[in-house]
């Protein structure tokens, strides 16, 4: 392929988009699709048919948007091109990955997990390695296992690593895409339970965030980490506790530090696959394994581990181990494909499952919008059930916010992850009109229901707090007399 042009066996793309650059097409209803051209030699669609292709490579991946915008000819050219080079790659030398004795007893660390798509056999050896259902092997079975050597980018250290590396710029982390619970089989993925936090990542010597700003922990805390050694993980408090979390990180001398800890879940620099890569993260941070839980019953804090990982066995598995979580207080469930690479970016080899919740609220306000949505509708503000009023501007048309649509006094579907502290919905999306519906309607939130519980435990242990509200409020219908 022409690295210019980019031509390919003499046909060139009807369309030439620069590396990087983002072409958007529109889908058969209201969404736009983003086709982007990758710097090395493919395209990528926000469709869901190119994400969820049966390839898990993205060289030979494509779907009707590319063949509207680039050309047919043009993606039948590019496709045999992509195969030419998978099955090239394929043949190159395998390393072998070294496996504990399936009779020894599990280390924590082992259980480390990672996530690429299902192939097949012609385009690599991943086919294979997704054929094993458990890791480490069985019993009686073969103590190394060959793996497909990855070639791409798999290595970041903050710093040096990356060529070109702007130290003021973006920190370039693994992302994860989104899990599809009714069409994708998560058989042969390691779960781990999704933490409700701050995203950190230690470059060796740094503690920073997604933004490249440092995250203000105290000494004592940088202490404890690995010299010289990258690690992706997560600073985290409690379930639900994110607001708390995120003003504690923010000052160096808060006495909170000592409630957070980092849950590790890679170690980024390591060209190795991914239960390698966390095996290795486990030796170098001090408190080896450790579960939210059993940080929870502790109340440890100022901890540093490597999070657990659980094989997944298949649909029913996974919807069993949300579940769990859910009941915790929990937000959701993390993917990995197993013997992934460490890949930059957003990246099919990490998934998420987060729980959506559906409800309905009524419209009371048209919210103007500034930047580029100055002088049309910038968002809705919505009535709850409860009496809450939120705003919601995710999911609104071009043609709604001109139209200033709908109404005032419609009823409207939302979506939503979780409720905030102060009771609004967190990342509302909105859905659309419901009909049939006069009157709104809120969605039943399991962590709205632990907070109460937790409260109310906590008013329990302090009864003076009654007395002395009691001793308030009676002194103020005196005076007022």
């Amino acid at each position: 392929m022409d690295p210019t042009t980019p031509e390919v066996a003499g046909v060139r793309p009807k369309l030439l988009l620069a590396v990087g650059e983002i072409h958007e097409v529109q889908g058969s209803g209201k969404d736009k699709w983003k086709i982007r051209r990758c710097e090395d030699g493919y395209y990528s669609c926000s469709c869901g048919a190119w994400k969820y292709a049966k390839s898990p490579s993205p060289y030979n991946r494509t779907c009707r948007h590319l063949g509207t915008v680039l050309g047919v000819d043009y993606e039948t050219a590019r496709v045999k091109w992509g195969e030419a080079r998978i099955k090239a790659r394929s043949t190159s030398p395998t390393t072998p990955l070294s496996q504990p004795s399936a009779t020894q007893k599990r280390p924590h660390v082992d259980q480390g997990g990672s996530s690429v798509p299902a192939a097949s056999q012609d385009e690599s050896d991943y086919g294979k390695l997704m054929d094993a259902k458990a890791w480490p092997p069985p019993q009686g079975s073969s103590s190394k296992i060959d793996v497909d050597p990855w070639t791409g980018h798999s290595t970041f250290n903050g710093r040096a690593l990356r060529k070109g590396f702007d130290a003021e710029s973006a920190v370039s982390m693994m992302l994860s895409e989104t899990w599809d619970l009714g069409s994708m089989d998560p058989a042969g993925w390691w779960m781990s339970e999704k933490l409700d936090g701050c995203r950190a990542y230690w470059t060796g010597d740094r503690l920073i965030s997604r933004s490249n700003k440092e995250w203000e922990a105290p000494g004592w805390f940088l202490d404890k980490l690995p010299k010289g050694f990258a690690l992706d993980g997560e600073l985290w408090r409690e379930r639900d506790g994110f607001e708390e979390l995120s003003g504690i990180c923010r000052r160096r001398d808060h006495e909170g530090w000592r409630t957070v800890s980092f849950f590790v879940f890679d170690a980024p620099d390591l060209p190795l696959p991914y239960e390698e890569r966390l095996r290795s993260a486990r030796a170098r941070v001090p408190d080896g394994e450790m579960s939210p839980d059993e940080a929870l019953r502790g109340k440890f804090g100022g901890r540093i581990a490597t999070l657990p990982m659980t094989n997944c066995t298949g649909r029913a598995h996974l919807e069993t181990f949300l579940g769990e979580i859910q009941d915790l207080g929990g937000e959701g469930v993390m993917l990995r494909r197993q013997h992934s690479p460490y890949e930059r970016g957003r990246s099919s080899h990490s998934r998420k499952v987060k729980v959506w919740y559906d409800a309905e609220a009524q419209v009371v306000r048209h919210v103007p919008g500034d930047g580029r949505y100055k002088g049309q509708m910038g968002s809705l503000a919505l009535l709850m059930e409860c009496g809450t009023i939120f705003t919601c501007g995710s999911g609104l048309t071009d043609a709604m916010r001109r139209d200033w649509q709908p109404p005032k006094g419609t009823i409207v579907r939302y979506r939503f992850h979780e409720m905030t502290q102060d009771g609004c919905p967190r990342f509302p999306i909105y859905v659309g009109i419901c009909h049939d519906r006069d009157r709104p309607q809120d969605a039943v939130v399991k962590s709205a229901g632990i907070r109460l519980a937790k409260r109310a435990r906590i008013d329990e242990q302090s009864p003076h707090r009654f007395a002395s509200l009691e001793t308030t409020h009676n002194k103020g219908e005196g005076s007022s007399r």
